[in-house]
């Protein structure tokens, strides 16, 4: 599911940054921070993977993160994070339709 975001600009991610931005945004609701080997714990994927996807949400100005250091979600990957978080309940709650 790729999620196209009207902030300020069009925001296109895939559907891996998708799980990364719904992980940072669900560890941030439990922990005060949120560091990389969270995600990587959350996700049970590498710390260097985890490093190279929160470069990327960086980049795009969905996460700001210095190295070593916490990861906080901008006003973009908060709105965003928390809209991928919601339709992965609204997916799950769906029943499974048969043909």
């Amino acid at each position: 599911m790729v999620i196209n975001m009207l902030v300020d600009n069009d925001i296109c991610i895939s559907s891996a940054l998708e799980d990364y931005l719904e992980s940072i945004y669900e560890i941030s609701k439990q922990k005060t921070s949120v560091r990389i080997t969270d995600i990587a714990l959350a996700l049970k994927i590498s710390k260097p993977s985890v490093n190279r996807a929160v470069n990327t949400l960086k980049k795009q100005g969905l996460v700001s993160h210095e190295p070593y250091g916490d990861i906080i979600l901008t006003e973009k990957g908060f709105e965003l994070g928390e809209a991928v978080y919601h339709l992965s309940l609204i997916h799950i709650s769906e029943p499974t339709r048969r043909r």
